[in-house]
């Protein structure tokens, strides 16, 4: 993984287990939810964007983007993050609930990117 993304796990090899924290997937949840509308503000969006990105251990730069940056700048980490999610998304080291969870974040990110980038 680069630099902007990382993911911890525990072991070597095949035996490497997923380390993800319950705060992780309730990030994400909840994260999910203020994005499940597009048309919503990007106000009511940056904490839980935030919040995604530093349980996930998303570079700082993503972070400050999304949480105060420009709706240009926080567009642009928000593609960021969704590219790190991607790079996790379908691993069989995740949970079920895990990659269902970061694949709906990733889905409606984007639409709400599409929505409003103007």
């Amino acid at each position: 993984m680069d630099n902007a993304c990382s993911y911890d796990t525990v072991g070597e090899g095949w035996h490497r287990q997923p380390s993800v924290s319950p705060e992780q997937i309730e990030s994400l949840k909840d994260a999910n939810v203020a994005l499940v509308s597009g048309f919503v503000c990007l106000a009511r969006i940056r904490e839980p964007l935030g919040l995604v990105g530093g349980y996930w251990g998303m570079d700082p730069e993503i972070i400050l983007q999304v949480s105060a940056g420009s709706p240009r700048t926080a567009i642009r980490g928000i593609l960021a993050m969704c590219d790190c999610l991607a790079k996790l998304q379908g691993s069989p080291e995740l949970s079920e609930e895990t990659s269902r969870q970061i694949s709906l974040f990733i889905e409606r990110a984007n639409i709400w990117v599409r929505i409003n980038n103007i």
